[in-house]
């Protein structure tokens, strides 16, 4: 019996990261239909022709509830739209796009992407102030595009978090020289103290 990987399913999905298949990303998704035979017909921005080559790949029949299942998604591509008159520069958005397709910096306004936003919506519930609205579109990037945009992100979001540990370890390592230090102080001040009471 042929072993089908997660990567051999994760090839097959759009890479939108958009978490409507409930999974957090296109891989943990792909890991479980590989390893835990999750339903295959999740993936709402693939539709049927992403659900057809996931039944081919694992060697299984199509089945018609499933693609009934999938034509109840609204499938149509679209992307978000930045109100500038509206962004009060918050970044809020900025982490929760998973593909880095908006752009900006703390007080200023920001800017969608257009060519990599995916339309998974992640960052319409992180605004203040609804300043963040949808928009049609006539596809969705190319998936080896979205996959090298997400997993630049991710590599730079773990890089960040490296460095914030290293500066923890940092500053415990002080903390605890100087503990240390205050110890033996102390302890050299009572070895004096008992010696003078010989």
């Amino acid at each position: 019996m042929t072993t089908i990987s997660p990567e051999d399913i994760n090839k097959l999905l759009p890479q939108t990261q958009c978490r409507l298949c409930t999974y957090n990303g296109c891989l943990p998704y792909a890991e479980a239909i590989a390893n835990q035979g999750e339903q295959t017909h999740l993936c709402q921005p693939g539709g049927i022709e992403v659900y057809t080559k996931i039944q081919a790949t694992i060697h299984k029949p199509k089945s018609n509830i499933a693609i009934e299942h999938i034509k109840t998604y609204d499938s149509k591509p679209h992307i978000v739209s930045i109100n500038l008159d509206e962004c009060i520069g918050c970044t809020k958005c900025l982490p929760a796009c998973p593909v880095d397709a908006i752009s900006g910096a703390p007080k200023a306004t920001h800017h969608i992407i257009e060519h990599a936003c995916t339309g998974c919506d992640l960052c319409i519930p992180t605004c203040p102030v609804d300043c963040i609205t949808i928009k049609p579109s006539n596809q969705l990037p190319e998936r080896n595009f979205l996959l090298t945009q997400y997993q630049k992100k991710e590599a730079r979001e773990a890089d960040k978090i490296a460095q914030k540990k290293e500066k923890l370890d940092t500053v415990i390592n002080k903390l605890s020289n100087n503990s240390n230090d205050i110890i033996a102080q102390a302890l050299e001040r009572a070895r004096k103290k008992r010696l003078q009471h010989e």
